[in-house]
């Protein structure tokens, strides 16, 4: 009996065989970026207002805004006075990537014993307690009354803005933060989806 032998027969096995050896496809990678701390910790003194540089790095084309956060998460003491960590002035604004390069991005760490920066204690009134008394003093001007009245309204917008300023000299937070070892969480969230995180943890020695 002739046995007939399919010419194919050679490509169609290596076929068969690559389909089911050959190593599946992976699956792009979706674009993130991760936070990076300038180390993995800093020596302050108590009391001083310091600042840490942290890098973004992109990674498969990220680009967007991150918000930004610096929240503690080991009090060695439990202290009602840590540390206080988080963007101050004009670096408050969230860090963007553009493109493939890192982003450097601020971060305010102070200690209690001396004025906090206005940003990290509370956002400072849209109209300053002082203003008051100066829009008193300049409403008064428009007020027509008698010159006995008017020294008296005078004397006490005088007294006023004295009060004011007084309160203002004496609001310093004087309780000192204690020594020791504490750990920040430094994450850093997409602003346009909410789904990329990324984190480091930080650790400030106060001396």
């Amino acid at each position: 009996m002739t046995k007939i032998r399919d010419p194919r027969f050679p490509a169609i096995l290596a076929l068969g065989l690559y389909s089911i050896y050959a190593p599946s496809a992976k699956a792009a990678s979706s674009p993130s970026f991760t936070i990076t701390a300038p180390a993995s910790m800093m020596t302050i003194k108590n009391p001083s207002v310091n600042q840490a540089n942290f890098i973004i790095t992109p990674q498969n084309g990220f680009t967007g805004t991150i918000n930004v956060g610096c929240n503690l998460a080991q009090n060695p003491s439990g202290t009602m006075y840590p540390p206080l960590c988080g963007q101050s002035g004009p670096a408050m604004a969230p860090p963007t990537v553009t493109g493939p390069n890192p982003v450097t991005f601020p971060l305010t760490i102070a200690t209690y014993g001396e004025p906090m920066p206005v940003s990290l204690r509370y956002r400072r009134p849209a109209f300053p307690a002082g203003g008051h008394a100066l829009l008193a003093f300049a409403l008064l001007l428009f007020i027509p009354v008698s010159g006995r009245t008017r020294r008296n309204q005078l004397c006490l917008v005088f007294a006023s803005v004295l009060i004011t300023l007084i309160g203002c000299g004496s609001g310093s937070m004087s309780t000192p933060t204690p020594t020791g070892n504490y750990i920040f969480t430094v994450t850093g969230t997409d602003q346009a989806t909410g789904k990329i995180n990324s984190s480091v943890n930080f650790t400030v020695i106060v001396q």
